[in-house]
């Protein structure tokens, strides 16, 4: 499965359940992605890796280091090695 075949907000909305209530910087995480997913409603699907690597570098920014299951399992929903409809 790739980034395409996903829609965008469903796939933030599932990480940001992975992220625990009392990471310091969740409010601004989801923030974030509500932006994201606000202007991804307005992009065209040809445009939408625009939206996919913004994200990424939200992910980056927020979440850098994968050092704990949250973190990874993060990692797999966003990479698609995981299914995000799970969990």
């Amino acid at each position: 499965m790739t980034t395409n075949d996903r829609p965008l907000g469903d796939v933030l909305d599932a990480l940001l359940r992975q992220v625990p209530s009392d990471f310091e910087y969740r409010a601004e995480l989801e923030g974030e992605f509500n932006r994201l997913k606000e202007d991804a409603s307005y992009t065209a699907p040809e445009l939408m890796y625009i939206r996919w690597n913004i994200a990424a570098e939200v992910l980056n920014r927020y979440l850098s280091t994968p050092d704990t299951d949250w973190k990874q399992k993060i990692d797999k929903i966003f990479g698609a090695t995981e299914d995000y409809t799970k969990g």
